[in-house]
């Protein structure tokens, strides 16, 4: 097992603090306008310092349910074999999806999943050569910078809708269901760039502000997080690709205080020259329950 880092100085970019949010709602495009002046986003953020917190050597105090977010040890043992086949996001969907499944069955429990439906991931492989704040294009996605959540309480279940049919949707959503993330470094250790994780239960709602993000096949809406000095942030050094970091990002149970879990790349200061740049995957994955 990797030894720990231990905790980190870093930065994390929040939602600008501007009156405008009042009248203006934040939103990306990932469809190009017409017209010349009209802008990709409007979303404006700046940098804050923070404390991320090591949870190497903990992994087993985090829970999904108390926590929103856990780490899963998996039998992963063959990365380097099948490493260049994350390229080709038909290999990725056919091949290792059904990994991932029986991963999250044992993780989370077989006997209380109803239906598992990964429906969406991400590649992201960081060019040094590029700005930091930069999006990356495609097959060149960057690490994101700015703190949110991939859901707001309004789209999870708008996310559901959009990939199932009409009935089997209606059907699943009467109990419990989540959208869940899988985060997952494509070589270890990972120094370069991990993935950090803000503890659900130290954000306020008026922190969660709404945020439209616009596609050519879908409109949806996340929360962007506004700056406040209660968050606290965590992260896992040295992370193996046989190393899984689920987050929640839509909970359906309204009174569950890990609803939401806002996350961002984060920069790791103690990096070393010589590492090699982040290159993860991220899974998007409807977990609907039996019960609740």
């Amino acid at each position: 097992m990797p030894s720990a880092q231990g905790p980190m100085e870093t930065q994390v970019w929040y939602l600008k603090d501007d009156p405008k949010w009042d009248k203006e709602k934040p939103y990306y495009s990932n469809i190009p306008f017409e017209h010349p002046d009209a802008k990709q986003t409007n979303l404006e953020t700046e940098p804050s310092n923070v404390t991320a917190v090591d949870i190497r050597g903990r992994e087993g105090e985090f829970d999904l349910e108390q926590h929103g977010f856990c780490v899963v040890r998996t039998d992963l043992d063959d990365i380097d074999n099948i490493y260049p086949n994350f390229a080709d996001p038909y290999w990725v969907q056919d091949s290792y999806y059904a990994r991932l499944e029986k991963w999250m069955r044992a993780a989370i429990g077989d006997d209380k999943i109803r239906r598992i439906y990964i429906y969406d991931h991400t590649v992201r492989r960081r060019d040094p050569g590029l700005a930091v704040e930069s999006r990356g294009t495609e097959g060149a996605l960057q690490p994101v910078l700015a703190a949110h959540t991939d859901h707001s309480h309004g789209s999870g279940p708008t996310r559901i809708q959009a990939h199932l049919s009409e009935e089997e949707a209606k059907s699943l959503m009467q109990t419990r269901f989540q959208i869940i993330n899988v985060w997952q470094p494509l070589f270890g250790p990972l120094e370069d760039w991990p993935l950090g994780i803000c503890d659900p239960k130290s954000v306020h709602q008026e922190d969660l502000v709404h945020t439209d993000l616009i596609y050519p096949h879908y409109f949806g809406e996340i929360y962007s997080l506004r700056l406040n000095a209660s968050h606290s942030w965590f992260y896992l050094s040295h992370q193996m690709p046989n190393e899984l970091l689920l987050f929640k990002n839509y909970d359906s149970k309204l009174d569950s205080p890990t609803r939401f879990t806002p996350h961002c790349g984060i920069r790791n200061p103690m990096t070393s020259e010589t590492a090699r740049p982040r290159e993860s995957i991220e899974f998007r994955v409807m977990v609907f329950y039996n019960d609740e």
